[in-house]
């Protein structure tokens, strides 16, 4: 079966996030599709992908530009950490796994991480921050996220060609 562009978007979010090394985390296990969690079937750190409606507008070239916001969610257990320092950090991170990140590899500037242009038109950063800290009476889970959307373009009422 063909896949539309946006599934194969959405195929290269989540295969940057299960390529990318975090520092701040663990390893997280990804998850797309999912949003409700049990930490003793599905422990942190997790992320989870989640793909939202998108909106559409016919181009003057009668081409469709579609935009599609993808929620990004870390949950990570807080043990002896400062949830507001952890947060950051994870933040940071999901941030820098979209669009990439500049190092110094054996004196030369590697991009780690990022999106490719080869399907998406641009990627833009829209919210993010730590959205619910552990509180005294429940599991002590951060949770961090990022929104960012995805503009594409495919032919008119097409949605598998560009």
């Amino acid at each position: 079966m063909d896949k539309t562009i946006r599934e194969k978007i959405i195929y290269e979010i989540t295969a940057l996030f299960e390529g990318y090394t975090f520092v701040s985390i663990a390893n997280p296990a990804v998850y797309r599709g999912w949003q409700v969690f049990d930490p003793d079937v599905n422990p942190p750190p997790l992320v989870a992908l989640l793909p939202r409606v998108e909106e559409c507008n016919r181009t003057d070239y009668g081409a469709d530009e579609r935009t599609m916001p993808v929620d990004i969610i870390c949950l990570e257990r807080i043990v002896d950490q400062n949830p507001s320092e952890l947060g950051e950090a994870i933040l940071g991170e999901l941030i820098a796994c979209v669009f990439g990140k500049a190092v110094e590899e054996d004196g030369a500037i590697i991009k780690l991480g990022g999106m490719s242009t080869d399907l998406a038109d641009d990627v833009v950063y829209r919210t993010g921050g730590i959205d619910q800290y552990p509180d005294q009476l429940g599991e002590a889970i951060l949770h961090v996220g990022i929104t960012v959307s995805v503009r594409y373009t495919t032919l008119a009422g097409d949605p598998y060609n560009q």
